[in-house]
């Protein structure tokens, strides 16, 4: 079976920035920009932007810098009482629902020095 639907034409005038990112496994990373141009809902060009060509390196660096950051994350005290206080049923529903009071507190606060000032 197949599902038809409708679709509406939009006019569009101007002009869209597009992007795609290419990953060299050997030697760089490219992230290209393009621009669409557009006359009256008809595509009427498209222009590169920008090229810019990075080394795998700096990606490998990066990744390699942020799993430490994360194993460095896992160490600490804070990161595993949240860990086990999420595997407590209906902990996260408690959380909404304190929030949802502290902000009703904090609006009846600010609404009562309104009036006081």
């Amino acid at each position: 079976n197949s599902v038809k639907r409708d679709s509406v034409k939009v006019p569009c005038h101007g002009k869209i920035l597009f992007y795609s990112y290419f990953e060299d496994v050997a030697e760089h990373d490219w992230f290209i920009d393009f621009n669409a141009f557009f006359s009256y809902g008809k595509l009427d060009k498209i222009e590169l932007e920008n090229v810019d060509k990075t080394p795998v390196q700096v990606r490998l660096a990066q990744r390699s810098f942020w799993e430490h950051e994360a194993e460095e994350r896992k160490k600490k005290f804070s990161y595993k009482l949240k860990k086990c206080l999420t595997n407590i049923p209906g902990y996260k529903f408690i959380l909404r629902k304190l929030g949802k009071w502290a902000h009703s507190l904090g609006d009846k606060i600010y609404t009562i020095s309104i009036r006081w000032s």
